[in-house]
Formats: structure tokens, C-alpha cells, sequence
């Protein structure tokens, strides 16, 4: 362990103070230098002690000021898309050692408030469906999710340990490892479960898509893509059988609407189906309870007639079709129950 020895005393001097201070500043270039200071601190503290622990709370209290700073402020706002990508790229690097080292230490109660108003940030970014960000508004997640499961080939030789060693002590180190993942879990789990929830709407289609006149369906897809990436990530903290359940209840949810005024909400409907494609590889074919169910509801529901919804929705059902294949080749009845559907009412 080492630590600076320019970090002892950091707190005193000017820089910092007026780091702290102007990272909300409306002249966004004092903004932007208030952001490369905390960058800088950021690579430079290696280790939480009685040093770095102040420097880190307040330069993540920052963060968060900045974030909310962002929250209050709309797409009309001048700066808005700067500001919010200066939040992404701080809460990314925060999140790959320094948030994990927080959220695991024995303070850990103490610094629980600031840590919880970053997640709400990141939860925040994640909502926006901000196609310019592309995988910028997941930095967070995944740079988190790297140092609890994902390490470098030097990190995994490492974990491993020598190929002389001998295999009681092995033993010891990768039960030690193992019962360590397992404590981080339980801190993980909650957050990445709250993170699954806003991905889950986020992934959603405009209901009409023609009324928005700034939607762009080809950068939206590259979203998509980019939220589909993330959910299969999380699947590793909370379990794709979590995730399929709640896709069970949002499709009861949808199930209710449509039996209401509210008419039939196609793009929820859409977007189910989109997340179960994406968890559906990693479930055992025909092994839970909510994909099957929903392959035997395509042909009932009613799909839009006119309008973007009618492709989009098409698209959807066949993709879903697509990447359940394999348990459909196991169940005859219903596989070519599916084939008359595309065949007389999905392609035309």
C-alpha cells in the first residue's frame, strides 16, 4: 500500500477547495477543470485509509452535487448533454475501485448515504434513453461489476496462484476468494436489481414513435443493444430467474391495462419480449415459468394494425421466436403452432 504524499494536507489547499466548489459552476470550462482535478485523484489513491477515505467522500459528494445539479436541469438547458457526460465519465471511474472499496469497508454505514445518492445519479443516467451517450450511462454499472466478477488474465494467474503450489493451499485461496465474492453479493444484489428495474423501461419504445419528432429509431436500436449487454451482465449478480419473474409481472401488469381504458400498451408488451430475449440464453430451454407461457400468448395478442408500433411489435415476436428456437425444437405442438403464426399473420 502506498499513499501520495501529496494527499495528506489535500484537503487544505486551494486547488481542491476550489475543485470541490466549481463543479457545479456555470462556466463549463471551470466545470471541466473541477472534473479533471477529481479524475486525477481518482488514479492517484490506490488504497481507503484515514487519508483517502475524506478525499473520497467529498470528491463522490461532488459527484453527486453534480448530479443532481443535472436532475433539476432539461434537454433545453445550455451545457445539459456536457454536464451529463462529465457525470457519466466521473461515476464510471469512480465505481471501478474506489465505490467497491467504500461499499465493502467496515465503515461501510457511515459512508452508505453518499454511496446510495450515487446510485440514485447512475440510475438516473440510465433512465434519460440519452442515445448519445451510448454505453457511457452504463460505465457505472459495468466498471462495478468488473471488479466484483471480470479480472485481467495477470489478476486470474494471480488468483490461481502457481502451478508448483500445493493443492491444500490452493484449496484455502480459492475458498477465501469464493467466500469474499460472496460477501460482496449481498451489496451488489439490491443495487443491481434496482439498475435491472430502470433498464427494463428504459429499453421501451416511445408509444408513438412518429409523435416524437427527436426519436431516432436506428440509434435507439444501438441503445438497446447496448442495455441488452447489460442486463445479460447483471444476470451474474441477481440470477436470470429474478429477472424473468419480474418479466413475468410486468407482462400481469400489461395483461390488466389492456383490459381498461387505457387500451393495450404494445411498446411494454415489446419490451418484455425484448428483455426475455436477451435472458433467454441464459435459461435452461423450457426450464422456467414465464417464457413458455409468453411464446403461447404471441398468436393472441393484438398487435397494432398501422403505425411503427405494427412493424416494431412483428419484430419483436420474431426475434423472441428467434432465440427460443432451441426449446421450441422440443416441443412440437406449440413450434408449429408458431410457424402458422408467422407464416399467416407475422410476415404479412
Amino acid at each position: 500500500e502506498f499513499t501520495h504524499p501529496i494527499l495528506p494536507g489535500l484537503s487544505n489547499r486551494i486547488v481542491m477547495n476550489l475543485s470541490l466548489e466549481r463543479i457545479t459552476h456555470n462556466n463549463l470550462d471551470l466545470a471541466q477543470a473541477s472534473a479533471d482535478v477529481f479524475s486525477e485523484l481518482i488514479v492517484l489513491i490506490d488504497v481507503l485509509n484515514n487519508v483517502t477515505a475524506p478525499i473520497l467522500i467529498n470528491v463522490a459528494q461532488s459527484i453527486n452535487r453534480l448530479g443532481q445539479m443535472v436532475r433539476q436541469a432539461t434537454p433545453q438547458t445550455p451545457t445539459y448533454l456536457d454536464r451529463i457526460k462529465m457525470v457519466c465519465r466521473l461515476l464510471g471511474e469512480f465505481a471501478e475501485i474506489h465505490f467497491p472499496c467504500l461499499l465493502y469497508s467496515d465503515n461501510s454505514n457511515s459512508y452508505r448515504p453518499v454511496l446510495d445518492q450515487m446510485v440514485e445519479v447512475a440510475l438516473f443516467i440510465v433512465s434519460l434513453q440519452f442515445t448519445e451517450l451510448a454505453d457511457a450511462s452504463l460505465d457505472f454499472w459495468y466498471n462495478l461489476l468488473l471488479s466484483h466478477h471480470l479480472c485481467t488474465p495477470e489478476q486470474a494467474a494471480a488468483e490461481y496462484g502457481p502451478v508448483e503450489e500445493d493443492l491444500e493451499t490452493k484449496r484455502q485461496r480459492l475458498e477465501e476468494i469464493s467466500k469474499k465474492r460472496a460477501f460482496e453479493r449481498e451489496f451488489l444484489v439490491p443495487l443491481y436489481k434496482r439498475m435491472v428495474e430502470v433498464v427494463c423501461v428504459s429499453i421501451r419504445y416511445p408509444n408513438v414513435p412518429e409523435n416524437c419528432p427527436d426519436f431516432e429509431l436506428e440509434e435507439f436500436v444501438k441503445l438497446r443493444e447496448q442495455y441488452a449487454i447489460s442486463l445479460t451482465e447483471a444476470c451474474v449478480i441477481v440470477g436470470h430467474e429474478w429477472v424473468l419473474n419480474l418479466m413475468g409481472e410486468h407482462l400481469n401488469q400489461c395483461a390488466q391495462k389492456s383490459r381498461t381504458d387505457s387500451g393495450f400498451p404494445w411498446n411494454e408488451v415489446e419490451g418484455n419480449m425484448f428483455v426475455l430475449t436477451t435472458v433467454a440464453s441464459r435459461a435452461p430451454a423450457g426450464g422456467d415459468s414465464v417464457i413458455p407461457p409468453m411464446l403461447n400468448l404471441l398468436p393472441t395478442l393484438p398487435y397494432p394494425s398501422s403505425g411503427a408500433g405494427a412493424l416494431l411489435m412483428r419484430a419483436g415476436a420474431g426475434r423472441l421466436i428467434h432465440y427460443t428456437s432451441g426449446y421450441l425444437g422440443t416441443n412440437g405442438p406449440l413450434c408449429l403452432t408458431l410457424f402458422n403464426f408467422i407464416a399467416q399473420s407475422l410476415i404479412p
